[in-house]
């Protein structure tokens, strides 16, 4: 491991020592983190193949459906080369509820990936400040909103 990677998961276990803490895998890398976190509140493992039981003791949960889980911190816990398109799956639900995203090495991606997250341009509103997205509504007589999967979310296949 080199010097920069043990720096950052230094910082990072700083930074989430007093928090719940979410794992995002159930590979390897999660049960080696969950390992290495066995002082820490980890609360709950979620992955896209598993929705329900145990790993490693610890409840695994449906992403999808974490409306109800009292987390401070994601970490995403994969192969290097898997951890930007995960990062993609969650960050809408991580930054709605102020969540942190961390990667296995320590990473903070909210930060590592702060310019693509701006530049898209379905994300380009995480980047703009109340009064101007208050300016774009405002520019409308009308907004509408489809219903389903975007205010109501149906727990359906």
């Amino acid at each position: 491991m080199s010097n920069l990677t043990d720096s950052c998961i230094e910082i990072m276990l700083k930074k989430i020592k007093n928090k719940k803490i979410l794992i995002y895998g159930t590979g390897i890398k999660a049960r080696k983190l969950i390992q290495m976190l066995n002082k820490y509140n980890v609360t709950f493992v979620a992955d896209c193949n598993q929705i329900s039981g145990q790993f490693e003791g610890i409840p695994v949960i449906d992403f999808d459906c974490t409306e109800m889980i009292n987390a401070d911190v994601v970490i995403i816990a994969c192969a290097q080369k898997n951890t930007k398109e995960i990062y993609r799956r969650v960050i809408d639900r991580c930054l709605a509820f102020g969540w942190q995203i961390y990667s296995s090495n320590g990473s903070n991606l909210i930060d590592y990936y702060r310019t693509d997250l701006c530049l898209t341009d379905d994300k380009g509103y995480y980047c703009r400040n109340e009064k101007e997205l208050l300016d774009l509504i405002n520019q409308y007589d009308a907004i509408s909103f489809d219903l389903f999967d975007t205010l109501i979310m149906r727990e359906v296949l």
